[in-house]
C-alpha cells in the first residue's frame, strides 16, 4: 500500500546518522498507528528512527502472498527510506508483532536479510522459513530474537521449529 507512520528525529542531518527501526503490525493492522508511539522510548534511547509500515493488503503481513509482501517491504526500505534519510546501515532493526513477526521469520529474513545489518525481534508471531541459508555476514551482523507468551494459542506450534531453523542456519 505504501503507507507508513514515521517519527524522524530532528537531528537527522548529513553528519548525524541514525539507526532504523522497522515496525510490522499484527493482523487487522491492530497496532499500526500506535506502534511508533509505543516504541518511542526504545527509538530515542538507541537513536533509531521508528517506522511503522502498513501491510500491503492493509490487514496482516502474513496474509496473501508473503513472498510479495517481503519483496514490497524490502523495496520500500531500499528505495524510499534509505535514500531519503541519513541511516546508519549497520543499525537496521525489525520488530514484528504477531503476523508481522510471522512474515519476518518465514519470508523477509530468509529472502532479504542479507541486505541488512542489525537484527529482528519476532514477538508473538513466528513461522520457520521454507528455505534459508545465512550468509557469513548475516551470522555476525544480523541477530534474530524470538519471544512468545506462555498462553499463546496461535503461534505455539511454530515457535520451536522457527528457533531451530535459525539456529541451524
Amino acid at each position: 500500500s505504501g503507507r507508513y507512520w514515521i517519527n524522524v528525529l530532528q537531528d537527522n542531518q548529513p553528519g548525524t546518522a541514525h539507526g532504523l527501526l522497522i515496525l510490522l503490525h499484527g493482523s487487522s493492522a491492530s497496532n499500526y498507528r500506535e506502534f511508533v508511539d509505543d516504541m518511542a522510548q526504545v527509538a530515542t534511547t538507541n537513536r533509531l528512527i521508528p517506522v511503522s509500515v502498513l501491510a500491503p493488503n492493509g490487514g496482516g503481513w502474513n496474509e496473501g502472498d508473503q513472498t510479495q509482501n517481503a519483496r514490497t517491504l524490502n523495496a520500500f526500505i531500499q528505495d524510499e527510506l534509505l535514500p531519503k534519510y541519513n541511516i546508519d546501515k549497520r543499525r537496521i532493526f525489525f520488530s514484528g508483532q504477531s503476523s508481522g513477526g510471522g512474515v519476518l521469520s518465514s519470508h523477509f529474513i530468509a529472502l532479504h536479510g542479507a541486505n541488512y545489518q542489525g537484527g529482528a525481534f519476532c514477538l508473538c508471531g513466528t513461522q520457520p522459513p521454507q528455505r534459508f541459508t545465512a550468509t557469513e555476514a548475516m551470522k555476525t551482523g544480523f541477530k534474530v530474537h524470538f519471544e512468545i507468551t506462555t498462553g499463546d494459542g496461535i503461534w505455539t506450534s511454530s515457535f520451536q521449529p522457527s528457533v531451530q531453523a535459525y539456529q541451524n542456519a
